[in-house]
C-alpha cells in the first residue's frame, strides 16, 4: 500500500487500483473507490456527516459507478441531486459538493498512476 497525505492506493494489477481518500474539513469524509482504466468500478462514501435523506449516499454512489474519472469534472452537486430526484437542504447540497470535490482527486491520483508515478 502506498500512502501520501490523505490518499492511499493499492495496486490490484496494471491500471487497476483501490484508492482511499480522506478529508476532514467541517466533517470527516472517507471515500474508497475501485478504479480500473480510468473508470470507477465501485465506490463507498462514509464519514461523520448527516444528511436529511440517508438514502442519498446510496444513490450518489450508484450514480458514480461506471463513470469515467474524466466525467467527474462535469459533475455539479445541484444538477446531480436534481437528476437523482432529491429535494434536499442546502446543507445536503454543500456536503455533496464537498464529496464531489474529494472524488475529483481520483483523477489526479489516477493520472499520477498512469504516468508510472505514485500518489
Amino acid at each position: 500500500m502506498e500512502r501520501l497525505g490523505n490518499k492511499q492506493q493499492v495496486k490490484i494489477m496494471e491500471n487497476h487500483y483501490i484508492i482511499q481518500l480522506t478529508e476532514k474539513a467541517e466533517k470527516l469524509i472517507r471515500i474508497i473507490a475501485e478504479v480500473r482504466d480510468g473508470k470507477i468500478l465501485d465506490i463507498s462514501i462514509s464519514g461523520d456527516f448527516f444528511l436529511s435523506r440517508p438514502e442519498l449516499i446510496d444513490s450518489l454512489e450508484m450514480a458514480l459507478i461506471n463513470k469515467s474519472i474524466n466525467e467527474l469534472e462535469n459533475f455539479n452537486a445541484s444538477n446531480l441531486l436534481q437528476n437523482l430526484g432529491f429535494n434536499v437542504t442546502s446543507d445536503d447540497e454543500t456536503l455533496v459538493s464537498q464529496i464531489l470535490g474529494i472524488i475529483a482527486q481520483i483523477k489526479k491520483t489516477d493520472s499520477a498512476i498512469m504516468r508510472g508515478g505514485t500518489l
